[in-house]
Protein backbone atom coordinates (compact mmCIF):
# COMPACT_ATOMS: atom_id res chain seq x y z
CA UNK A 1 0.00 0.00 0.00
CA UNK A 2 0.91 3.66 -0.34
CA UNK A 3 0.37 6.79 1.13
CA UNK A 4 -2.66 7.53 -1.04
CA UNK A 5 -4.64 4.15 -0.40
CA UNK A 6 -3.24 4.00 3.42
CA UNK A 7 -4.83 7.75 3.38
CA UNK A 8 -7.97 6.64 1.60
CA UNK A 9 -8.86 3.94 3.91
CA UNK A 10 -8.52 6.40 7.13
CA UNK A 11 -9.88 9.13 5.55
CA UNK A 12 -13.26 6.98 5.40
CA UNK A 13 -12.35 5.03 8.67
CA UNK A 14 -16.07 6.60 10.12
CA UNK A 15 -19.75 6.31 10.34
CA UNK A 16 -19.85 9.67 8.56
CA UNK A 17 -17.78 8.31 5.80
CA UNK A 18 -21.15 6.80 4.44
CA UNK A 19 -19.16 4.16 2.86
CA UNK A 20 -17.28 2.52 5.76
CA UNK A 21 -18.44 0.16 8.14
CA UNK A 22 -16.81 -1.34 11.71
CA UNK A 23 -18.99 -4.88 12.00
CA UNK A 24 -17.82 -5.87 14.66
CA UNK A 25 -15.32 -5.75 17.30
CA UNK A 26 -12.56 -8.66 19.46
CA UNK A 27 -11.15 -7.77 22.77
CA UNK A 28 -8.54 -9.98 25.03
CA UNK A 29 -6.46 -9.55 27.43
CA UNK A 30 -3.08 -11.49 27.56
CA UNK A 31 -1.42 -11.94 30.81
CA UNK A 32 2.18 -12.28 32.06
CA UNK A 33 2.01 -16.06 31.62
CA UNK A 34 1.03 -15.71 28.06
CA UNK A 35 -2.49 -17.03 29.12
CA UNK A 36 -5.57 -15.46 26.70
CA UNK A 37 -8.06 -14.04 28.77
CA UNK A 38 -11.60 -12.82 28.55
CA UNK A 39 -12.18 -13.28 25.01
CA UNK A 40 -14.85 -10.59 23.88
CA UNK A 41 -16.73 -10.65 20.55
CA UNK A 42 -19.52 -8.19 20.14
CA UNK A 43 -20.84 -6.09 16.96
CA UNK A 44 -20.88 -2.82 17.20
CA UNK A 45 -24.20 -2.33 16.78
CA UNK A 46 -24.87 -3.72 20.29
CA UNK A 47 -21.99 -1.53 21.86
CA UNK A 48 -22.19 1.23 24.32
CA UNK A 49 -21.25 4.58 22.54
CA UNK A 50 -18.51 5.54 24.59
CA UNK A 51 -16.91 2.56 24.05
CA UNK A 52 -17.28 1.66 20.52
CA UNK A 53 -15.93 5.42 20.43
CA UNK A 54 -12.53 4.67 22.51
CA UNK A 55 -11.94 1.45 20.57
CA UNK A 56 -12.75 3.08 17.29
CA UNK A 57 -9.82 5.48 17.93
CA UNK A 58 -7.39 2.30 19.56
CA UNK A 59 -7.79 1.03 15.80
CA UNK A 60 -7.25 4.31 13.91
CA UNK A 61 -4.23 4.76 15.43
CA UNK A 62 -3.02 1.48 13.23
CA UNK A 63 -4.07 3.10 10.04
CA UNK A 64 -0.48 5.02 9.94
CA UNK A 65 0.34 7.36 6.92
CA UNK A 66 3.77 6.98 7.52
CA UNK A 67 4.51 4.37 4.83
CA UNK A 68 7.81 2.73 5.29
CA UNK A 69 8.65 3.80 8.82
CA UNK A 70 5.58 3.36 11.05
CA UNK A 71 3.29 1.77 8.37
CA UNK A 72 5.34 -1.18 6.82
CA UNK A 73 4.27 -3.68 3.98
CA UNK A 74 4.99 -6.80 3.89
CA UNK A 75 4.73 -10.20 1.43
CA UNK A 76 3.69 -13.49 3.27
CA UNK A 77 6.33 -16.39 2.10
CA UNK A 78 4.47 -19.01 0.54
CA UNK A 79 4.78 -21.20 3.44
CA UNK A 80 2.65 -18.52 4.90
CA UNK A 81 -0.53 -20.01 3.50
CA UNK A 82 0.13 -23.74 4.65
CA UNK A 83 -2.59 -24.71 7.22
CA UNK A 84 -2.17 -23.04 10.74
CA UNK A 85 0.32 -20.58 9.75
CA UNK A 86 0.07 -17.21 9.61
CA UNK A 87 -2.11 -15.80 6.33
CA UNK A 88 -3.98 -19.05 6.82
CA UNK A 89 -4.88 -18.15 10.38
CA UNK A 90 -5.83 -14.49 9.14
CA UNK A 91 -7.73 -15.48 5.70
CA UNK A 92 -10.02 -17.49 8.14
CA UNK A 93 -10.34 -14.46 9.99
CA UNK A 94 -11.35 -12.16 7.70
CA UNK A 95 -13.83 -14.74 5.67
CA UNK A 96 -15.56 -15.49 8.69
CA UNK A 97 -16.21 -11.62 9.94
CA UNK A 98 -15.21 -12.30 13.59
CA UNK A 99 -18.08 -14.57 13.95
CA UNK A 100 -15.96 -17.82 13.92
CA UNK A 101 -14.67 -18.46 17.79
CA UNK A 102 -12.60 -21.15 16.55
CA UNK A 103 -10.69 -18.80 14.02
CA UNK A 104 -10.62 -15.53 16.49
CA UNK A 105 -9.01 -17.95 19.06
CA UNK A 106 -6.26 -19.38 16.60
CA UNK A 107 -5.18 -16.02 15.54
CA UNK A 108 -5.22 -15.13 19.42
CA UNK A 109 -3.21 -18.05 19.93
CA UNK A 110 -0.56 -16.93 17.42
CA UNK A 111 0.44 -13.79 18.82
CA UNK A 112 -0.15 -14.91 22.58
CA UNK A 113 2.75 -17.54 21.86
CA UNK A 114 4.80 -15.76 19.59
CA UNK A 115 4.77 -12.24 20.38
CA UNK A 116 7.55 -10.89 22.52
CA UNK A 117 6.31 -8.32 24.83
CA UNK A 118 7.55 -6.45 28.26
CA UNK A 119 4.14 -5.96 29.62
CA UNK A 120 0.53 -7.74 29.68
CA UNK A 121 -1.36 -6.60 27.01
CA UNK A 122 -4.99 -6.28 25.31
CA UNK A 123 -5.75 -7.16 21.65
CA UNK A 124 -8.13 -5.16 20.01
CA UNK A 125 -9.52 -6.81 16.27
CA UNK A 126 -11.76 -4.92 14.57
CA UNK A 127 -13.51 -6.23 11.21
CA UNK A 128 -14.33 -3.70 8.91
CA UNK A 129 -15.85 -3.18 5.16
CA UNK A 130 -15.17 -0.24 3.11
CA UNK A 131 -17.22 0.37 0.04
CA UNK A 132 -14.78 0.82 -2.79
CA UNK A 133 -16.72 3.13 -5.22
CA UNK A 134 -14.81 3.01 -9.32
CA UNK A 135 -14.58 5.38 -11.30
CA UNK A 136 -15.10 5.51 -15.71
CA UNK A 137 -13.49 6.79 -17.95
CA UNK A 138 -14.50 9.94 -17.48
CA UNK A 139 -13.11 10.30 -14.43
CA UNK A 140 -16.68 9.62 -12.73
CA UNK A 141 -17.89 7.45 -10.06
CA UNK A 142 -20.28 4.78 -11.27
CA UNK A 143 -22.45 1.90 -9.65
CA UNK A 144 -19.98 -0.79 -9.91
CA UNK A 145 -18.70 -0.69 -6.31
CA UNK A 146 -16.54 -3.59 -4.68
CA UNK A 147 -16.45 -3.79 -1.27
CA UNK A 148 -13.00 -4.82 0.54
CA UNK A 149 -13.32 -5.83 3.94
CA UNK A 150 -10.13 -6.27 6.03
CA UNK A 151 -9.59 -6.80 9.88
CA UNK A 152 -7.36 -4.10 11.78
CA UNK A 153 -5.65 -5.18 15.10
CA UNK A 154 -4.17 -3.39 17.91
CA UNK A 155 -1.68 -4.58 20.17
CA UNK A 156 -2.34 -2.37 23.75
CA UNK A 157 0.52 -2.55 26.52
CA UNK A 158 -1.45 -2.80 29.98
CA UNK A 159 0.77 -1.89 32.89
CA UNK A 160 -0.21 -2.18 37.01
CA UNK A 161 0.87 1.11 39.20
CA UNK A 162 -0.14 2.50 42.31
CA UNK A 163 1.83 6.27 42.43
CA UNK A 164 -0.61 8.91 42.22
CA UNK A 165 -3.24 10.53 44.46
CA UNK A 166 -7.08 10.24 44.01
CA UNK A 167 -9.89 12.39 45.20
CA UNK A 168 -11.14 10.52 48.03
CA UNK A 169 -15.02 11.97 47.81
CA UNK A 170 -16.12 9.81 51.03
CA UNK A 171 -13.17 11.58 53.16
CA UNK A 172 -13.58 14.98 50.94
CA UNK A 173 -9.75 15.13 50.30
CA UNK A 174 -6.72 14.69 48.17
CA UNK A 175 -5.60 11.07 49.10
CA UNK A 176 -2.41 8.90 47.98
CA UNK A 177 -3.56 5.96 45.62
CA UNK A 178 -3.43 2.74 47.68
CA UNK A 179 -4.59 0.10 45.58
CA UNK A 180 -2.86 -0.55 42.32
CA UNK A 181 -5.06 -0.53 39.20
CA UNK A 182 -4.01 -2.44 35.60
CA UNK A 183 -4.42 0.70 32.83
CA UNK A 184 -4.83 -0.21 29.56
CA UNK A 185 -3.14 2.21 27.02
CA UNK A 186 -5.32 3.49 24.13
CA UNK A 187 -2.54 4.24 22.03
CA UNK A 188 -0.96 0.28 20.45
CA UNK A 189 2.29 -0.05 20.22
CA UNK A 190 1.67 -2.58 17.35
CA UNK A 191 -0.77 -3.69 15.15
CA UNK A 192 -1.68 -4.66 11.30
CA UNK A 193 -4.04 -4.52 8.59
CA UNK A 194 -5.32 -7.34 6.68
CA UNK A 195 -5.71 -7.63 3.79
CA UNK A 196 -3.49 -4.92 1.90
CA UNK A 197 -5.52 -2.49 0.18
CA UNK A 198 -3.42 -2.39 -3.05
CA UNK A 199 -4.78 -1.01 -6.04
CA UNK A 200 -8.26 -0.25 -4.66
CA UNK A 201 -8.65 -3.66 -4.00
CA UNK A 202 -7.85 -6.36 -1.51
CA UNK A 203 -4.28 -8.06 -1.86
CA UNK A 204 -4.38 -11.51 0.75
CA UNK A 205 -0.71 -11.73 -0.17
CA UNK A 206 0.62 -8.90 1.70
CA UNK A 207 0.15 -7.16 5.33
CA UNK A 208 1.09 -3.79 6.59
CA UNK A 209 2.29 -3.96 10.08
CA UNK A 210 2.46 -0.85 12.53
CA UNK A 211 4.68 0.28 15.15
CA UNK A 212 4.74 3.00 17.34
CA UNK A 213 8.57 2.90 17.28
CA UNK A 214 9.99 3.03 13.84
CA UNK A 215 13.41 2.92 14.99
CA UNK A 216 13.10 -0.32 17.45
CA UNK A 217 9.86 -1.95 15.99
CA UNK A 218 8.84 -5.93 16.95
CA UNK A 219 10.61 -7.97 15.52
CA UNK A 220 9.21 -11.08 16.90
CA UNK A 221 5.71 -9.75 15.51
CA UNK A 222 7.02 -9.71 11.99
CA UNK A 223 8.34 -12.87 11.69
CA UNK A 224 7.52 -15.03 14.53
CA UNK A 225 3.49 -13.88 14.83
CA UNK A 226 2.98 -13.21 11.25
CA UNK A 227 5.45 -15.21 9.94
CA UNK A 228 6.72 -12.18 7.60
CA UNK A 229 10.75 -11.66 6.36
CA UNK A 230 11.96 -8.83 8.17
CA UNK A 231 13.46 -6.26 6.65
CA UNK A 232 14.96 -2.80 8.30
CA UNK A 233 12.62 0.53 8.63
CA UNK A 234 13.70 3.55 6.82
CA UNK A 235 15.49 4.94 10.20
CA UNK A 236 17.39 1.73 10.27
CA UNK A 237 18.48 1.59 6.95
CA UNK A 238 19.52 5.23 7.57
CA UNK A 239 21.24 4.53 10.76
CA UNK A 240 23.32 1.60 9.00
CA UNK A 241 24.18 3.47 6.01
CA UNK A 242 25.78 6.12 8.29
CA UNK A 243 27.63 3.17 10.15
CA UNK A 244 29.12 2.43 6.98
CA UNK A 245 30.11 5.49 5.90
CA UNK A 246 31.86 6.14 9.11
CA UNK A 247 33.61 3.33 9.62
CA UNK A 248 34.93 3.24 6.11
CA UNK A 249 36.08 6.54 6.00
CA UNK A 250 36.24 7.10 9.73
CA UNK A 251 38.64 10.29 9.99
CA UNK A 252 38.19 11.62 6.28
CA UNK A 253 34.51 12.50 6.57
CA UNK A 254 34.08 15.89 6.27
CA UNK A 255 30.74 18.27 5.65
CA UNK A 256 31.66 18.50 1.72
CA UNK A 257 32.02 15.21 1.79
CA UNK A 258 28.93 14.33 3.44
CA UNK A 259 26.78 16.75 2.13
CA UNK A 260 27.93 15.73 -1.65
CA UNK A 261 27.39 12.21 -1.02
CA UNK A 262 23.75 13.39 -0.09
CA UNK A 263 23.48 15.19 -3.35
CA UNK A 264 24.78 11.87 -5.39
CA UNK A 265 21.46 9.99 -3.69
CA UNK A 266 18.81 13.21 -4.70
CA UNK A 267 20.34 12.48 -8.17
CA UNK A 268 19.67 8.92 -8.49
CA UNK A 269 16.40 9.96 -7.07
CA UNK A 270 15.85 12.33 -9.80
CA UNK A 271 16.92 10.24 -12.33
CA UNK A 272 14.27 7.48 -11.22
CA UNK A 273 11.33 9.89 -10.52
CA UNK A 274 9.00 8.10 -13.27
CA UNK A 275 10.30 4.16 -12.30
CA UNK A 276 7.41 2.41 -10.86
CA UNK A 277 9.93 0.90 -8.18
CA UNK A 278 12.30 3.46 -5.82
CA UNK A 279 15.72 3.13 -6.58
CA UNK A 280 17.93 0.97 -4.14
CA UNK A 281 21.77 1.17 -3.89
CA UNK A 282 24.27 -2.05 -2.72
CA UNK A 283 28.00 -1.56 -1.71
CA UNK A 284 28.94 -1.46 -5.49
CA UNK A 285 26.97 1.84 -6.34
CA UNK A 286 27.85 3.29 -3.12
CA UNK A 287 31.76 2.71 -3.59
CA UNK A 288 30.67 4.49 -7.68
CA UNK A 289 29.84 7.18 -5.95
CA UNK A 290 32.34 7.68 -3.46
CA UNK A 291 34.91 7.15 -6.17
CA UNK A 292 33.02 9.99 -8.32
CA UNK A 293 33.56 12.45 -5.54
CA UNK A 294 37.17 12.07 -5.29
CA UNK A 295 37.71 9.57 -2.60
CA UNK A 296 40.87 7.59 -3.16
CA UNK A 297 40.58 3.55 -4.21
CA UNK A 298 42.91 2.61 -1.11
CA UNK A 299 40.31 3.77 1.62
CA UNK A 300 37.52 2.03 -0.27
CA UNK A 301 38.88 -1.56 -0.07
CA UNK A 302 37.34 -2.64 3.46
CA UNK A 303 33.81 -0.99 2.03
CA UNK A 304 32.46 -4.46 0.91
CA UNK A 305 33.34 -6.40 3.58
CA UNK A 306 31.99 -3.65 6.18
CA UNK A 307 28.84 -3.25 3.92
CA UNK A 308 28.21 -7.53 4.05
CA UNK A 309 28.88 -7.19 7.97
CA UNK A 310 26.51 -4.24 8.67
CA UNK A 311 23.42 -5.15 6.29
CA UNK A 312 24.49 -8.41 4.46
CA UNK A 313 22.60 -9.27 0.78
CA UNK A 314 20.08 -6.25 1.87
CA UNK A 315 20.13 -3.64 -0.94
CA UNK A 316 19.09 -0.09 0.44
CA UNK A 317 16.18 2.09 -0.82
CA UNK A 318 18.12 5.78 -1.80
CA UNK A 319 14.81 7.64 -0.81
CA UNK A 320 15.42 6.19 2.94
CA UNK A 321 19.24 7.89 3.21
CA UNK A 322 18.50 11.35 1.64
CA UNK A 323 18.43 14.51 4.57
CA UNK A 324 16.21 17.08 3.16
CA UNK A 325 18.97 19.73 5.41
CA UNK A 326 22.37 19.33 7.06
CA UNK A 327 22.32 19.31 10.93
CA UNK A 328 25.98 20.29 12.44
CA UNK A 329 26.32 19.60 16.27
CA UNK A 330 28.48 20.88 18.78
CA UNK A 331 28.48 21.03 22.46
CA UNK A 332 25.51 23.45 23.26
CA UNK A 333 25.28 24.28 19.52
CA UNK A 334 23.11 22.79 16.85
CA UNK A 335 22.62 24.58 13.16
CA UNK A 336 20.35 23.36 10.83
CA UNK A 337 21.44 23.90 7.52
CA UNK A 338 18.70 23.75 4.53
CA UNK A 339 20.08 21.76 1.44
CA UNK A 340 19.39 24.92 -0.70
CA UNK A 341 21.71 26.75 1.72
CA UNK A 342 24.26 24.57 2.25
CA UNK A 343 26.55 26.48 -0.07
CA UNK A 344 27.11 29.41 2.26
CA UNK A 345 28.33 27.39 5.36
CA UNK A 346 32.13 27.02 4.88
CA UNK A 347 34.84 25.94 7.94
CA UNK A 348 38.12 27.49 7.77
CA UNK A 349 41.21 27.95 10.45
CA UNK A 350 41.52 31.70 11.61
CA UNK A 351 43.85 32.31 14.48
CA UNK A 352 44.79 28.57 14.76
CA UNK A 353 41.22 27.71 15.54
CA UNK A 354 38.56 26.11 13.55
CA UNK A 355 35.56 27.72 13.07
CA UNK A 356 32.17 27.68 11.28
CA UNK A 357 31.57 30.46 8.96
CA UNK A 358 28.06 31.45 7.70
CA UNK A 359 27.85 33.82 4.09
CA UNK A 360 25.39 36.44 4.88
CA UNK A 361 24.02 37.92 1.67
CA UNK A 362 22.34 40.83 4.20
CA UNK A 363 23.51 41.60 7.41
CA UNK A 364 20.53 42.13 8.59
CA UNK A 365 19.49 38.77 10.16
CA UNK A 366 16.08 37.87 12.31
CA UNK A 367 17.47 36.84 16.53
CA UNK A 368 14.94 35.70 18.84
CA UNK A 369 12.30 37.22 16.59
CA UNK A 370 14.00 40.45 16.55
CA UNK A 371 15.65 41.84 13.63
CA UNK A 372 18.92 43.30 14.22
CA UNK A 373 22.40 43.79 11.83
CA UNK A 374 25.47 41.81 12.04
CA UNK A 375 28.42 44.16 12.63
CA UNK A 376 31.75 43.10 13.40
CA UNK A 377 35.64 43.39 12.69
CA UNK A 378 37.37 42.69 9.34
CA UNK A 379 39.50 39.37 9.41
CA UNK A 380 42.12 39.55 6.70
Amino acid sequence: MNKKEVAEIKRNFNDKSGYFTMNAITTAYIDGHKEILNINTRPTTVMPSDEFEVLSETLKCVLSTSIGKAFVEYDFPKEAYEAGAAQDVLYKVVITKLKDAEAIYNLLKKISDNLVYEYCYSVVIGYCTYTVRQKNKNDEYNDDNEEYDFILTAICPAQRGCDGFIFNEDENEIAKKSKPSLAISKKPTDGFLYPTFSMRSPDVNHIMYFTKTPKKPNISMVENVLQCNYTMSAENEKEEFYNVLQNVLDEDLDFGLITTVNEKLEEIIEINKNETEPPTIDSNEIKNILSEIGVKEDNLKALSTIYEETLGDNRLTVSNLVESKTIVTLPDITVNIKNTAKDKFRTAVIDGRTVLLIDLDDPYVEINGLSTKIVDEVIA
